[in-house]
């Protein structure tokens, strides 16, 4: 099944942003039930996008929480986003320390039921996937 996941990257009002995507959803126009979030810290990638408790409105408005993290040390960010109710969390395998990142998401999906994700994404730009185990 195909899946549409706005991104709430650049949106200053995101409760008024979730509101219309409510509303559309109950007019039968769309039937949106996951949202993005990027995390980045101005390190992995050169933009910086921080606000993790953007995943706290998100799930405060019943949507799934879809967090993907483009950060070279993403301890914390995982951490936090846990406990504001992530539902997916995606790291790259670019980032220092992967293997590591990657067997403490696996540790939390057997814990918490959490879905995890790993995004590629080489330098020369080509090809970028991500795959979300559920």
């Amino acid at each position: 099944m195909d899946k549409i996941l706005p991104s709430i990257l650049g949106v200053d009002d995101v409760q008024a942003f979730l509101d219309t995507l409510t509303n559309l959803n109950k007019q039968k126009i769309s039937n949106i039930q996951e949202i993005h979030v990027d995390i980045m810290d101005g390190i992995f990638v050169e933009n910086r996008h921080e606000k993790l408790d953007d995943i706290k409105i998100v799930k405060n408005n019943g949507y799934i929480a879809d967090v993907h993290l483009m950060v070279q040390n993403p301890k914390q960010e995982i951490e936090y986003a846990v406990k504001l109710g992530a539902d997916n969390i995606t790291i790259h395998y670019e980032i220092d320390k992967f293997k590591y990142f990657l067997n403490l998401l696996i540790k939390l999906k057997k814990e918490i039921k959490i879905n995890i994700g790993v995004s590629v994404s080489p330098r020369n730009g080509y090809i970028a996937f991500k795959t979300i185990y559920r």
